[in-house]
C-alpha cells in the first residue's frame, strides 16, 4: 500500500508539472504573438514612410521613387533581408534591390493587411504588411526566421527548466511532507506499543497548536477514556466477584457446619438460608446481564409510553405490598417515546429503592416541563450525602451505613436506571436541595421532542 507521503508527492508533482507545462506553452505563445506584432509594426511603419513620398491622387508624383516606365529602387534599411515593393495598376514600379525583378505581390483584400507568405522561393517565410491607396499598393516584409529561432531557443530552455524545476520541487515536497508526517508516525508507533497492561502511557504532545498537536491531544484524551473505562471495568469485576463471593461463603460455612456436626444440624434452616442466598445471587446475575445488554447499544423497541400509567401501576403495587404511605397526587398525564419494558424497570427500581429506605412516606410526581417529562420519587429515609450523589449511580456504589447493608439489594439498581435513562436521551440525578430524605429526578424528552431519534439508533 502506498504511503500518504508517496501519494501527496506524486499528486503534487503531477499538478506542478501540469502547471509548469501550461505556463511554458502560454509563454511560448505569448512571445510568438509579441514578436509577430513587433514585426508587423515595423513593416507598417516602413509602408507609411514609403506612402508619404507620393500623392495617391497623382501616381506620377512617385518620380522620386521611379517612373511609370521604369522600376525605381527603394532604399534598404537595417535588415538586409527586408523587402519592399510598390505596385501601381498591377505593375511593379519600385522595389528594394534584394527584391528587384520579382513579380508583383498580391494585393490585400482590405485597405491594410498583414500576412505570412513566401515571396522568395527557397527562403524563409516573410511577414508582409500591405496597404492599398487607390491604384497604388505598397508591400513591406520582414523574415520570420528570427522569430522562429527565438521561440525555438526558448522552447529548448523550457524543456530543460521545467523537468528540473519539477524534480527539485518534488524533492522539496517529499522532504516537507516527510517532516510533517514524522510526528504522526511517532504517534502511531507509540500507540502501537501501548498494550493492555500499559494503558497509562501517553503519546508526546508537540505543543505547537497545529493539527499534529491536536491529533496527539485527541489520542491522549482517547487513551484517558480507555484507561478510565478499564479501571471501571476492573472495579466492576472486583465488586461483582465480592458480591457473589459473600453468599457463596455463607452457604459454604453453613454446609461445613452441618457436615461437621450432623447430629445437631438443622437441615431445613440450612436449605432455607441457601435458597435465600441463591435467590440473591440470581437477582445479582440478572442485574449484571441487564447492565451488559444496556451497554451493547442494541436498538430499543421504541414507541409511545404513558409514563403516568407506569407510575400509577407501581403505586398500586407498593400500596398492596407495604404499609408505607404512598402519595401520588402529583402524578399527571405525560407521554414519552421509548421502550416500555425498560422504562418499567426504571420506575420499579426507583420505587423499590425508595421503599427500602423510607421511614413512612414515598411521594411520586410526573409533570411536563417545556419539552421534557420529569419524574420524581421521594422518600423520607436517612438521605444520601451530597458528596455521594454520583457514587450511588455507579455499579455497587457504596454510601454510608444508613443506606447500606444486607437489605436484599444488589447494588446495581440505580446503575441500571442511569443506563436506561441515558439510552433514552434523558438524565437522572438526586435533588441536592431536597431535605429529610432523598428525591430522585428523572428527566426524559417528551413525545413531542422526537426522543426516538437517538434512542432507536444507538
Amino acid at each position: 500500500m502506498r504511503s500518504i507521503r508517496v501519494r501527496i508527492t506524486a499528486s503534487a508533482t503531477l499538478a506542478l508539472f501540469a502547471v509548469l507545462a501550461i505556463t511554458a506553452w502560454a509563454l511560448l505563445a505569448s512571445m510568438h504573438r509579441t514578436l509577430v506584432r513587433d514585426l508587423d509594426e515595423s513593416a507598417a511603419q516602413r509602408v507609411a514612410e514609403i506612402a508619404a513620398q507620393f500623392d495617391e491622387d497623382d501616381p506620377s508624383s512617385i518620380g522620386s521613387i521611379g517612373s511609370l516606365g521604369s522600376i525605381g529602387s527603394l532604399p534598404s534599411r537595417g535588415d538586409d533581408d527586408a523587402i519592399s515593393q510598390v505596385v501601381i495598376g498591377g505593375q511593379v514600379v519600385a522595389s528594394t534591390a534584394n527584391f528587384a525583378g520579382r513579380p508583383a505581390l498580391p494585393a490585400p483584400s482590405a485597405a491594410t493587411a498583414a500576412r505570412t507568405m513566401n515571396p522568395l522561393p527557397g527562403e524563409p517565410d516573410y511577414r508582409v504588411v500591405s496597404t492599398r491607396r487607390g491604384e497604388v499598393v505598397i508591400h513591406d516584409g520582414l523574415p520570420v526566421d528570427d522569430i522562429e529561432a527565438t521561440v525555438k531557443a526558448l522552447r529548448r530552455s523550457l524543456m530543460v527548466v521545467v523537468p528540473i524545476s519539477t524534480f527539485v520541487l518534488a524533492a522539496l515536497v517529499w522532504i516537507l511532507v516527510g517532516g510533517t508526517l514524522r510526528p504522526v508516525e511517532r504517534i502511531r508507533r507509540d500507540v502501537a506499543a501501548i498494550s493492555g497492561t500499559q494503558i497509562d502511557r501517553r503519546v508526546p504532545e508537540p505543543g505547537t497548536g497545529d493539527e499534529i498537536d491536536r491529533l496527539a491531544h485527541t489520542m491522549n484524551d482517547m487513551l484517558d477514556r480507555i484507561d478510565e473505562a478499564a479501571r471501571r471495568q476492573r472495579r466492576f469485576v472486583a465488586d461483582a466477584s465480592h458480591e457473589l463471593r459473600s453468599p457463596l461463603t455463607r452457604m459454604r460455612a453453613e454446609l461445613e457446619l452441618d457436615l461437621a456436626d450432623p447430629a445437631h444440624a438443622d437441615h431445613a434452616t440450612t436449605i432455607r438460608s441457601a435458597l435465600a442466598e441463591t435467590e440473591r445471587m440470581q437477582r445479582l446475575v440478572a442485574d449484571l446481564l441487564h447492565l451488559a445488554r444496556n451497554g451493547d447499544h442494541t436498538a430499543l423497541r421504541a414507541g409511545p409510553v404513558d409514563l403516568d400509567d407506569l407510575v400509577l401501576r407501581e403505586v398500586a403495587h407498593l400500596r398492596a405490598s407495604t404499609t408505607l404511605t404512598i402519595d401520588a397526587h402529583g402524578v399527571s398525564g405525560a407521554q414519552v417515546i421509548g421502550d416500555r419494558s425498560a422504562l418499567e424497570r426504571v420506575v420499579r427500581n426507583l420505587a423499590d429503592n425508595a421503599a427500602r429506605y423510607a421511614d413512612d412516606t414515598i411521594a411520586f410526581t410526573v409533570n411536563e416541563i417545556d419539552d421534557d417529562v420529569v419524574l420524581t420519587i421521594s422518600d423520607d429515609g436517612p438521605g444520601i450525602p451530597v458528596a455521594q450523589h454520583e457514587l450511588v449511580f455507579e455499579p455497587f456504589g457504596r454510601v454510608d451505613e444508613a443506606r447500606n447493608g444486607d437489605d436484599g439489594g444488589t447494588g446495581l439498581g440505580l446503575a441500571i436506571v442511569r443506563a436506561i435513562v441515558e439510552r433514552h436521551a434523558g438524565s437522572v440525578s438526586i435533588d441536592a436541595a431536597h431535605h429529610n430524605g432523598t428525591r430522585v429526578v428523572v428527566r426524559l424528552p417528551g413525545s413531542g421532542a422526537h426522543s426516538v431519534a437517538n434512542a432507536t439508533t444507538r
